[in-house]
């Protein structure tokens, strides 16, 4: 070997078994034929145990080694690489989260011969994201929950760039450099910026009680604190405030000393209202936001025991566990229970406490309470957003699957039968042409139905007019003059009584009375069709159950989820035509308008479809 090749292959090697990324090499067969140190360590074994195994036989999780196996796939058919992550254990050091690419190896005919791989550790990265992403949701939440005024500096102080005023000061949404003649008094100016620059200076939050400019002119107090927000680098990027109107509490300072003590504590941890525990008598004081939170008469604090009571029964021992601890043990707490107010309703509290210890002594306890409720009715709104989301996701998959299935058959049946025609009658047709050629309509009427129903269903959210009152019975009685033809050739008998007016678009409730009414006619069976349309309320009178009874062929129950599908026909088209459509637009559409759709049948024994529409208030 030459003495240059041997080098390159000495600097290769060295490299390879030095970097901390996973290297390595598959086979066609999904067997690993290389493997550098660092995956070796990751698996825990030696290369001569590893070697000529696939991702299974060296331990993988079967949804983890199927996952490799149709990228390694992909890779050979396109010759193109493949990027994904993935996360899995490392032998010594636990859950992980990769990046990983694999690359083509391609002989010199071009063929894939192997596939290369590298992955790399991302999880520090992903875990830094994270909690990025955390601490932005946390602030925004303290934001938007806060009573407090907020605001934002430059790293400064030359510039305000953002200050909600809470309705104590006047708002600031753009970036200003003259918010000292704004907001603060002119005789506390000069002691404003020297608590600034010390600040500044040292690094840390900056505190202080100073006058400042009400939004009614009037001269008003507030306790102010900004911490800075430092890069990686240690240098401050800007800092986050905020600021609690004390004007009251300083008009009143002489007879609330104690409170004002209180107050202050109270607003170093959460500028929030306060509470103590007294650690000998165990008596319990609240400060006036406490009272009103909980609506109790501010006369005076209930005991302990008492005041655990207010709690939600479920939420009672978490308190109760989170108090213990902390007076045994002196760590702070931090927890989110609900509560009962005086009148009944129940909200979120978020409970923090802090004992002050001296030589292991619980000596003091003082914590803070926030109203949350907000905050968690956001979060559940957001559940169920991402949830229709999600539900949404899935329906543009299936559709995406049927665009690149099902919508393909009745298209090579067109293409297949033209073709036969134009091969076979080229100068005339005859009546086995016509045949050929009326064959080739026939899919083409289909595949035009299919994409018409998907369109309708895809269009369903996007399409529909806002919901106003409707009355159903004038929504049936133009169905009914629709289905006539229909009707009449099928000898069908179509009831309704006295349907009610409801909150609807009437174009979306004319489309699914439609397609209930004409599946009731279709799969009626031997018999004429016997179908009877029916209302009543629900729900103490806030929606309408609208049912559509027959006496057709019926349903296997174990089938009555399925029936809602898209393309989900239960029937061969030689047995009955349709799309398998229809009743997922139905249930589309129900789902726009807050309702609930399903079905109850036997088979032989008739189906009853019925579907839920909001009611229409009452004036």
């Amino acid at each position: 070997m030459p003495v240059e090749s041997e080098k390159e292959r000495r600097l290769y090697e060295t490299i390879i078994s030095s970097t901390p990324d996973l290297v390595y090499a598959f086979d066609l067969d999904y067997r690993f034929v290389f493997a550098n140190d660092a995956l070796l360590e990751m698996w825990g074994q030696t290369l001569e145990e590893s070697m000529g195994k696939t991702p299974r036989e060296i331990g993988y999780e079967p949804w983890h080694a199927e996952m490799h196996e149709r990228e390694i796939d992909q890779v050979v058919e396109t010759k193109e690489p493949v990027r994904g992550e993935v996360a899995f254990p490392h032998a010594e050091l636990g859950r992980r989260i990769y990046d990983y690419i694999f690359a083509p190896v391609l002989n010199d005919e071009g063929e894939v011969e192997a596939i290369a791989g590298t992955t790399r550790d991302i999880t520090e990265r992903k875990e830094t994201e994270e909690a990025l992403q955390e601490s932005e949701k946390r602030f925004r939440a303290l934001v938007n929950a806060s009573s407090d005024v907020v605001y934002c500096m430059s790293p400064d102080w030359s510039e305000m760039q953002y200050l909600e005023g809470q309705g104590f000061i006047a708002d600031t949404h753009e970036s200003t450099s003259d918010w000292t003649n704004k907001y603060i008094h002119s005789d506390d100016q000069e002691r404003v910026m020297e608590a600034i620059d010390e600040a500044i200076r040292t690094k840390s939050s900056f505190e202080l009680e100073h006058r400042v400019e009400q939004v009614d002119g009037g001269l008003g107090w507030t306790f102010s604190r900004a911490v800075p927000m430092l890069d990686e680098d240690g240098d401050i990027v800007e800092w986050i405030g905020m600021a609690s109107d004390i004007t009251e509490q300083k008009d009143r300072e002489r007879e609330l000393e104690r409170a004002l003590d209180l107050l202050e504590k109270t607003e170093r941890i959460a500028d929030v209202g306060g509470w103590e525990i007294d650690v000998e008598t165990q008596d319990v004081f609240w400060t006036d936001y406490i009272f009103e939170l909980l609506e109790v008469d501010a006369d005076e604090e209930p005991p302990l025991e008492e005041a655990l009571t207010m709690y939600h029964e479920d939420d009672q021992p978490i308190v109760q566990e989170a108090v213990e601890n902390a007076l045994e043990s002196g760590d702070p707490f931090d927890v989110e229970v609900r509560i009962r107010t005086d009148s009944g309703d129940v909200r979120w509290l978020r409970l923090q406490g802090v004992p002050e210890t001296v030589d292991g002594e619980v000596v003091s306890f003082r914590g803070a309470a926030q109203d949350v409720t907000e905050r968690r009715e956001r979060e559940r709104r957001l559940k169920e957003v991402v949830d229709k989301l999600e539900e949404s996701n899935e329906r543009l998959e299936q559709f995406a699957y049927a665009a690149s299935h099902d919508l393909q058959e009745p298209l090579r049946m067109v293409s297949s039968y033209l073709q036969l025609i134009e091969n076979r009658y080229a100068d005339a047709l005859d009546e086995e042409g016509a045949e050929f050629l009326e064959f080739a309509v026939d899919g083409a009427d289909r595949m035009r139905a299919m994409m018409d129903g998907l369109l309708q269903y895809s269009r369903v959210d996007t399409r529909g007019d806002s919901l106003e009152a409707i009355d159903l019975d004038a929504v049936f009685a133009d169905v009914h003059q629709d289905l006539q033809v229909k009707i009449e050739e099928h000898d069908a008998e179509i009831t309704a009584e006295g349907l009610p007016r409801a909150m609807g678009n009437t174009g979306q409730l004319r489309q699914l009375f439609q397609n209930l009414l004409d599946n009731a006619i279709e799969y009626s069976g031997d018999d004429p069709p016997r179908v009877h349309v029916s209302a009543e309320q629900a729900n103490g009178g806030d929606e309408w159950v609208i049912s559509v009874s027959d006496e057709g062929i019926g349903i296997d129950p174990e089938q009555a989820d399925r029936v809602f599908e898209v393309f989900q026909s239960l029937h061969s088209q030689d047995e009955y035509d349709g799309t398998g459509i229809g009743l997922a637009l139905c249930e589309r559409i129900i789902e726009r308008h807050g309702g609930e759709i399903w079905v109850e049948s036997e088979p032989g024994e008739g189906a009853i479809f019925s579907f839920t529409l909001p009611a229409v208030s009452s004036p």
